[in-house]
This record gives C-alpha cells, sequence and structure tokens, in this order.
C-alpha cells in the first residue's frame, strides 16, 4: 500500500505501522466516525452484543420447540 510502512519484529510479525499525514487523517476520520456511532447508541439506549442476542434468541426456539413436542407427545 503507498504511503503505508509496516515494521515488523525477528519473527516477522507486524509491531508498529508509519503512516503519511494524508492516510493517517482518513483514517482518523474514519475512527471518529466509528466513535460517534458507539457513543450514539449509548446515548440512544443500552446496546446488546449480537452474541448476546443470538444466545438468547436460540434458547427462547429451544423452548418453543420443546413446548411444540412436548403437546404432540399427548
Amino acid at each position: 500500500m503507498k504511503g503505508v510502512q509496516f515494521i515488523i519484529d525477528k519473527h516477522g510479525n507486524p509491531t508498529s505501522v508509519i503512516l503519511r499525514p494524508r492516510h493517517m487523517e482518513r483514517n482518523m476520520g474514519r475512527h471518529l466516525r466509528h466513535q460517534g456511532n458507539r457513543s450514539r447508541q449509548a446515548r440512544d439506549g443500552p446496546y446488546t452484543p449480537w452474541e448476546t442476542l443470538e444466545a438468547e434468541l436460540d434458547a427462547k426456539l429451544a423452548a418453543m420447540n420443546a413446548a411444540d413436542s412436548a403437546a404432540d407427545d399427548y
């Protein structure tokens, strides 16, 4: 990527990045927009991570299926 340099350790793992000011401004803008979205979520109401919602929905679906199975047994 032009204008970006990576610094790597002796194992080849990236440890740092050097950005040209133009790239840094663009990335900071993205970061600030992301932070604005997060603060808007906090302001507008509680935020529940997708994993939590998914687990709750799976549990409710399993309970509904179990109730339907029990009803079919009678």
